[in-house]
């Protein structure tokens, strides 16, 4: 007798079932494909791949940047799409095992809570976003953020075109470019610099400008020539630090008697260099580089209220005649004496923002956050070696205005002052001499013709006056930060090059800036900046408190008094906002656990300046989504491993068909238990 059928199906019926589905295999395909979707294999790897991505998105982030790390895998197409896919996997995973059984309540609320989860994840990352927002007290409202992202847009007349970049993983190149078209005219993003500098150029005109020659110098032992317009009788362009040797180029004619009065030569104005710093008003650095010192005292102000665009500060000189006070801006580029005594004051630089790097004084933005002045006391002539100092350069190592504007390192100053110079100079009837004077060479002078070489007896250069122009200007061109460009702008560039029919032009765009760009007869204005984000409200400061810890100057905490409103809804509020303490707009109950309205944040604050807060901005609209699902995933857990409601094991089953030999009769049956 064979084994019965446990599914109570004859034979016919098996086969005409077998038959139905090879007759239809897309029935078998969609029935494998959904149990596939939610098979446990595919879990796996989802998971593993997802793991993976996470770690990598962590190292970058730890040792790049958290924008990279966004942009290369958080907010990257593929991640999202491996989110949806994960998603996908976890509800075919509670389907597959549908109709559910009573033990299985809390598998299907775990794998919701998940589900739920990633898809408010999903929905944060496509419609929310975050940037910041700086306000200043006294300032009008504000009603947009800055985001982290980065546009360049383009206008020709009236139409405007923008194109969104993406820095942080893609940065442009000429293989590589963002290109962005209106009509023939195309404009495209080239290069990146992380911070740009200035570079000063003097170069021939046609008209206006001002007296200047180009001097060009060789030398067997550096290939490349120094080739530089040199500017008559100016105090930034009229000089050049030339290694250990200083050049420049004034009117008049060189002293007849320099071979033969040698003590005369060795006289100097006595010089005293003085640094005063505007934070530290009682600091009074002054180190003599020429005679004996002079005991003038310096007291450097600077009221950050001012408003005028050449406001500099207010100095004051202390000496045993009196005292004298001058701004700054006033006495710029001049020496003005001290009266009833014999010195004089000449201004050498004005640093905005002062930082030392190395041994050379910089100021590395145009705010005046820490405000600084370099000048210089003259007195009267004194022999050349009577020193006081050999630490000058420790403290005044851009003491000429020549080192600050054109970038080059000015001589230390030990034992002698200007060990090296090469002094051209233009007489009334247009004629050229040079005076060269060395320690190795001694002293020389000569005539110099247009276009012939002349031996100064600077080691072995060899100089010659290539051409001389009355209409020479100055010009500065944005360049990547370098020893070319050293003068700091504090600001991102962006190289681009627009191009329309046969007009090309290719310049740095500093962000920020809208800079406008001649193509033939047209004029276009291209933007760099960060991505703006409008609100559907003002924001604005009334108050920043800075609470310091008792007993001592460190910031304890920090609070920004913001005032909200909203016009179309007539809402006005006010809330403090500091570490820790949020604040969302609009208000109302549950407003943070939406995660619809826009959270505000201290973010961060400007010791130098307790008018300015700068706060940071989340709307993330999947946030309610995320604390559901949480709960769920909870809920979930806790009746897995709690409530546990498996089916109770019945005691005894109903018989079945036996397929073994009967057992005797003496010996007892076994109860068949359902497992």
């Amino acid at each position: 007798m064979g084994m019965g059928n446990p599914c109570g199906e004859s034979n016919g019926q098996i086969l005409e079932s077998s038959s139905h589905k090879m007759k239809n295999p897309s029935h078998s395909f969609t029935r494998w494909l959904f149990r596939f979707c939610g098979s446990i294999k595919l879990a796996m790897l989802l998971l593993t791949v997802l793991i993976v991505a996470i770690i990598v998105g962590t190292f970058i982030e730890s040792r790049l940047d958290a924008a990279v790390a966004q942009s290369y895998v958080y907010d990257a197409p593929w991640f999202i799409a491996w989110l949806i896919l994960l998603c996908v996997n976890l509800v075919g995973a509670v389907l597959v095992r549908y109709p559910w059984k009573k033990h299985q309540i809390g598998f299907v609320i775990t794998h919701a809570g998940i589900v739920t989860i990633l898809v408010g994840a999903i929905i944060g990352r496509i419609w929310g976003f975050e940037g910041s927002i700086t306000l200043f007290k006294n300032q009008p409202p504000s009603d947009y953020l800055m985001t982290g992202r980065q546009i360049l847009e383009v206008k020709s007349g009236d139409t405007t075109e923008t194109h969104e970049l993406n820095l942080s993983s893609k940065v442009p190149s000429n293989e590589r470019p963002e290109k962005l078209k209106l009509g023939d005219l195309e404009v495209a993003a080239i290069d990146f610099a992380p911070e740009l500098g200035l570079q000063t150029h003097v170069e021939k005109g046609t008209t206006g400008g001002a007296p200047a020659l180009r001097l060009v110098m060789t030398s067997a032992m550096v290939g490349q020539p120094f080739d530089r317009w040199i500017m008559l009788d100016n105090k930034r362009h009229g000089q050049i630090a030339f290694g250990p040797a200083m050049i420049s180029y004034q009117s008049g004619a060189p002293r007849s008697d320099v071979e033969s009065d040698t003590a005369e030569s060795n006289l100097v104005p006595s010089r005293e260099l003085h640094f005063a710093f505007a934070k530290m008003p009682d600091m009074n650095i002054a180190r003599p580089a020429a005679g004996a010192p002079t005991g003038i005292k310096s007291v450097y102000e600077f009221a950050r209220d001012q408003t005028a665009a050449d406001y500099r500060g207010k100095l004051e000189l202390i000496t045993d005649a009196g005292s004298f006070t001058f701004a700054v801006s006033e006495i710029i580029g001049r020496e003005v004496p001290l009266e009833g005594t014999h010195w004089s004051v000449k201004f050498s630089n004005y640093f905005a923002d002062l930082r030392m790097q190395g041994k050379q004084a910089v100021s590395v933005s145009e705010e005046p956050n820490n405000p600084a002045i370099l000048f210089e006391i003259l007195g009267p002539l004194v022999a050349e070696n009577t020193t006081a100092t050999d630490s000058v350069a420790a403290h005044g190592h851009a003491a000429h205005d020549h080192s600050a504007h054109d970038g080059h390192q000015c001589e230390e100053h030990s034992g002698k002052s200007g060990t090296s110079e090469l002094k051209l100079y233009r007489a009334a009837n247009g004629k050229l001499k040079f005076e060269a004077r060395s320690r190795s060479n001694g002293s020389q002078q000569g005539e110099i013709k247009i276009g012939e070489e002349f031996t100064p007896g600077l080691a072995d250069w060899i100089c010659r006056v290539e051409e001389v122009t009355d209409h020479a200007v100055v010009r500065q061109e944005l360049a990547p930060l370098s020893e070319d460009a050293p003068q700091r702008t504090g600001a991102t560039g962006l190289l681009v090059r627009s191009r329309k029919g046969a007009s090309t032009d290719t310049r740095w765009i500093r962000m920020g800036k809208i800079t406008p760009v001649e193509l033939g007869n047209e004029t276009i204005e291209i933007n760099f900046a960060h991505k703006l984000h409008n609100l559907p409200f003002t924001v604005q400061l009334e108050k920043f408190e800075v609470e310091m810890n008792e007993g001592t100057q460190n910031p304890g905490s920090y609070k920004s008094h913001v005032r909200f409103h909203d016009p179309k809804k007539e809402m006005t509020l006010t809330r403090a906002v500091w570490m820790n303490n949020p604040s969302n707009f609009p208000q109302f109950t549950g407003a943070g656990l939406l995660g619809t309205t826009y959270k505000f944040s201290q973010s961060s604050w400007n010791p130098d300046n307790l008018d300015e807060t700068t706060l940071q901005v989340i709307r993330d609209p999947g946030w309610s989504l995320k604390w559901i699902g949480s709960l769920m995933l909870c809920g979930g857990l806790f009746t897995i491993f709690y409530l546990k409601p498996y089916p109770r094991f019945a005691k005894k089953a109903a018989s079945v068909p036996r397929t073994t030999p009967v057992i005797p009769a003496s010996k007892p049956q076994p109860e068949n238990v359902l497992a």
